[in-house]
């Protein structure tokens, strides 16, 4: 059984990868990318005062290069403490010395809070707010060189683009 879904495996990736002058091209599908980035997930960042964890991503393919990023926000600012969901935009970077795929200044498009101090007036709900249309900090999507993919013999890509919603991996 074990043998079986092996092939399976190896073939479905055999399957999504493409050769093309001397380039190998991955093509992963809005699904695929979503189920790579959780290994990312969650991170830490501050700003403006706020220690934030981002977790639960949801990342949809745009245009180009751009991306559209749903995730979770957990802060804390001084004693208060807040949950938010989150939409932001970006651009995705690739960052070929790093080996990591990033959302370059996300910005703020839509939020909800789930979570929210007591009290009639959160201060950090104000803060959170106040971020709508402004760039926030880089998110790491995938850090290729943490990832183990012998079958490329652990190479990282050298490309990476958006096309016709699709992530497009050149190694």
């Amino acid at each position: 059984m074990n043998t079986l879904c092996y092939k399976y495996i190896v073939f479905v990736i055999l399957a999504v990868l493409s050769v093309s002058a001397n380039a190998l091209d991955l093509k992963l599908s809005q699904q695929d990318l979503n189920q790579m980035v959780t290994l990312a997930f969650p991170q830490r960042s501050q700003y403006q005062s706020i220690d934030m964890i981002f977790s639960d991503p949801v990342v949809r393919l745009d245009h180009q290069n751009v991306v559209n990023v749903t995730l979770t926000i957990s802060g804390q600012n001084q004693a208060q403490k807040a949950k938010v969901r989150a939409s932001m935009q970006g651009e995705l970077r690739y960052q070929k010395s790093a080996g990591t795929l990033n959302i370059h200044r996300p910005e703020l498009t839509d939020l909800t809070i789930l979570e929210q101090p007591k009290g009639d007036h959160s201060e950090l709900i104000d803060t959170l707010q106040s971020l709508k249309n402004q760039p926030a900090p880089l998110i790491l999507l995938i850090d290729f060189a943490q990832l183990n993919l012998p079958l490329l013999g652990n190479r990282t890509p050298t490309n990476i683009k958006v096309e016709n919603r699709q992530l497009v991996v050149s190694f």
